[in-house]
């Protein structure tokens, strides 16, 4: 039982927003396609939570294994991405999370040199309860990161906090900057004709430079990152905007229709037009409908 002083509003812990802005959780307990490709946060950390199989991290340069009872904090703008090694029994719990200034000084003091690992964590399976009643939560609220998933999930904060800084290791990346600028660049380009020639003008690098030095920190090419971006807002464009084959295919800047189909087929393993009814309904994502 958690008991609290209400006297003061000051004290109330429900008062305002005393609390870490979550937003997102999610429970992979199957890999998903875009899983395998580097992505970053701009402003939120990520806590994963590797409670069953083995995985690896990838992080620009490097390769972490990660068996079942490991947690991951990664800070903003790192790039990362889990692979799966078990397709077959795995699973994979992540939470996304910013907040005040004042209560991210913890975790800036922890994660400023890079991401941190903890091997294994002890607490592990009293998370994974706290995990599974918040997707319980969710499934019956409208998947709203409400007061009640917020307390459980400040808990869930406070319970790994001591244990990466008692246990953490941490992980030191080095690239060239430009690496990142590609990336970027990648991300916000999808909607124009990007080819590795374009690269190498806008970058001043031969492609064949840019290609080897983005394989080795991202662990993919960047024309398959660049297809995963489009893919990813593709996705998007088809469930919430409710777009068309050809107007997604025309906005994504592909030279026609097929192209992009057989992109998507690829990617997803389905047609376009029937991608709704063929997802997985075991790739839960809890969305950002916070209350406060």
């Amino acid at each position: 039982m958690w008991l609290f002083e209400r006297t003061s509003e000051e004290r109330d812990p429900h008062q305002g927003f005393p609390f870490y802005h979550v937003t997102q959780i999610s429970y992979l307990p199957v890999p998903v396609p875009w899983t395998v490709y580097p992505h970053f946060h701009e402003a939120d950390y990520e806590l994963a939570f590797i409670t069953r199989g083995h995985f690896s991290l990838n992080l620009p340069g490097c390769t972490i294994p990660l068996q079942a009872g490991s947690v991951v904090s990664i800070p903003p703008k790192t790039p990362h991405c889990f692979q799966c090694d078990d397709d077959r029994d795995s699973t994979h719990y992540a939470i996304r999370f910013t907040g005040p200034a004042e209560r991210l000084t913890a975790w800036n003091d922890l994660l400023a040199p890079g991401p941190a690992y903890c091997v294994p964590f002890e607490k592990m399976s009293t998370v994974q309860r706290l995990l599974d009643i918040i997707q319980e939560l969710a499934g019956e609220n409208g998947g709203q990161i409400d007061s009640p998933v917020q307390a459980l999930v400040l808990s869930i904060l406070e319970l790994v906090l001591p244990e990466l800084r008692a246990s953490g290791t941490v992980i030191r990346t080095s690239f060239p900057e430009y690496a990142n600028d590609i990336l970027t660049y990648l991300q916000t380009h999808i909607h124009e004709k990007v080819t590795m020639e374009t690269l190498s003008q806008t970058f001043h690098l031969s492609a064949s430079h840019i290609s080897r030095v983005f394989s080795n920190a991202y662990h993919t090419s960047p024309i398959n990152y660049l297809i995963y971006c489009r893919m990813r807002t593709a996705r998007t464009y088809l469930l919430r905007d409710h777009m068309s084959t050809s107007e997604i295919a025309k906005r994504l800047a592909y030279h026609d229709v097929y192209h992009f189909i057989r992109s998507f087929e690829q990617f997803f393993g389905v047609h376009p037009d029937r991608y709704l009814q063929a997802q997985s309904p075991q790739d839960t994502l809890i969305p950002v409908r916070a209350s406060f």
